[in-house]
């Protein structure tokens, strides 16, 4: 929201203005309707336990680049504007705009303008490799729905 503060991103303009890496879609996609989760673009598979996503490690080196292309040639699951769909990657894709409007790599820009202005100086870039104080865990349902 800073880089819309500063006049730098329009919110209403298609995404790929600002990050030409997401292949064209059935129809335009804003970040205003990404930041609602309204931008069409499908989440993990959660129900497949084979989904090659949750334990792929290739978007650690770039987030960004990485993580589009676990889905960067999938069809939209709704129209954009229309449907309220939860998607980690459709933050995977603001990421992206970010980089395209600020110049600068998302885990450069992001400690920068945000977390440490926050304060967060303990906050950090995820590797399930590194061993990371008070790191919340990966958890899911067992069979008896419990977590």
């Amino acid at each position: 929201m800073q880089l819309w503060q500063n006049g730098e991103l329009d919110l209403d303009a298609p995404v790929q203005k600002y990050c030409p890496s997401l292949p064209q879609k059935e129809a335009p996609i804003t970040t205003r309707e990404l930041l609602g989760h309204l931008g069409g673009i499908r989440h993990y598979h959660p129900n497949s336990p084979n989904d090659p996503e949750l334990y792929n490690i290739k978007h650690f080196d770039n987030p960004i680049e990485g993580g589009l292309k676990f889905f960067e040639n999938d069809p939209l699951v709704a129209k954009p504007g229309t449907h309220f769909n939860y998607s980690t990657h459709g933050y995977t894709v603001v990421g992206c705009a970010m980089e395209g409007v600020s110049g600068e790599k998302y885990l450069d820009y992001m400690p920068v303008a945000c977390t440490f202005a926050a304060g967060m100086s303990q906050t950090q870039a995820d590797n399930r490799y590194s061993i990371i104080p008070h790191r919340t865990r990966f958890y899911q349902k067992n069979e008896s729905g419990s977590w």
